[in-house]
């Protein structure tokens, strides 16, 4: 996972160091709950605390590498689930200097549930010496009708349905990691997650959960302010052939790309939301195929050679099958 770091400051806290323009970010979430193996301020300068819903507190640190050096983020959580029952901490996407992470953690009351706390780790470019912030965004939430939840394409870990943790008759909508992505532009970003829905009529359109914020800005209850909306929206797509592309699709990964945010299927292609917009349109690219994907069995690895970026320009090369540049796109 790559982000770009133009906003990061110049130097680190005690101005001893400078930072890369561009790093190469690890995916996975380091967690390390004693002191000893926590990297202290002088190996991970970017750092920050705060507690979710579940009240208990956390670190985490960011220790900035130049490329091809990896980057890492760490966390610190030594009141969080146990690492060896449950993976607790997840690195969700980034863009930018922006970095969303998600917390879980399992309740037994009033019901067994598994929310999730979702934050945004960003650092501030306007000051040499300025410390990263740590926002908290609200959950997920909707009012059921008659009473009955959303269906979801979706199961959290441990197949909890959603629940009413806050008890105010909202329940909280579990959102898939693999599906969300965040886009920011300039002061203004957005947070997504997009499921295909399907009917026993063969229809097909898009339940997009999006919260629009502003980076500075507060909120209640100290979380990042916005709002969740959860709507569904037709896909515009071409032939028959694409139809049946989208009925069969699963999200492989989400990238920011320009205003859009694309949510990508490596054996279908690429479903484009311009997230920012009060009524945001869904349009469908289809990958040039040989022949149409048979059975699911290698989707299991597809992680392991196939990848998507976004390059400067068209003649920009990156290690991976799919290369999206500002113009166009191309299969390797």
């Amino acid at each position: 996972m790559a982000m770009s770091s133009s906003s990061f400051p110049t130097a680190t806290a005690t101005a001893t160091a400078s930072f890369p323009n561009w790093v190469m970010l690890e995916r996975f979430v380091f967690r390390r709950d004693d002191d000893k193996s926590f990297p202290d301020d002088t190996k991970a300068t970017l750092r920050a605390s705060g507690s979710g819903s579940h009240k208990t507190p956390f670190t985490i640190a960011f220790r900035i590498a130049d490329p091809p050096a990896i980057s890492r983020l760490y966390v610190q959580w030594p009141q969080g689930p146990n690492p060896e029952e449950m993976v607790a901490c997840h690195l969700v996407a980034t863009h930018r200097n922006l970095v969303l992470v998600c917390f879980c953690y399992i309740v037994e009351c009033p019901v067994p549930a598994c929310p999730q706390d979702y934050f945004i780790f960003t650092a501030s470019g306007d000051d040499p010496v300025s410390s990263p912030l740590l926002k908290a965004l609200p959950p997920c939430t909707y009012q059921p009708k008659g009473g009955e939840p959303l269906p979801c394409t979706y199961q959290p870990e441990g197949g909890f349905p959603p629940s009413d943790v806050e008890g105010d008759g909202n329940l909280r909508y579990p959102l898939e990691f693999r599906s969300v992505g965040i886009l920011c532009q300039g002061e203004e970003f957005a947070v997504a997650e997009l499921q295909v829905l399907r009917n026993i009529n063969a229809n097909v359109k898009a339940r997009l959960c999006v919260l629009r914020s502003a980076i500075s800005s507060k909120g209640e209850d100290g979380d990042g302010g916005g709002r969740w909306d959860i709507m569904e929206l037709p896909i515009v797509y071409g032939s028959g052939e694409e139809y049946w592309d989208i009925f069969y699709w699963t999200t492989d990964t989400v990238i920011a790309f320009q205003n859009y945010l694309c949510w990508v299927d490596y054996d279908r292609g690429m479903l484009f939301c311009d997230v920012l917009q009060k009524r945001p349109g869904i349009a469908f690219i289809r990958f040039p195929l040989d022949s149409f994907p048979n059975g699911r069995s290698r989707r299991h690895f597809s992680q392991v050679y196939r990848g998507v970026s976004v390059t400067p320009s068209a003649t920009a090369l990156a290690p991976s099958s799919l290369l999206m540049s500002t113009g166009s796109i191309a299969s390797c």
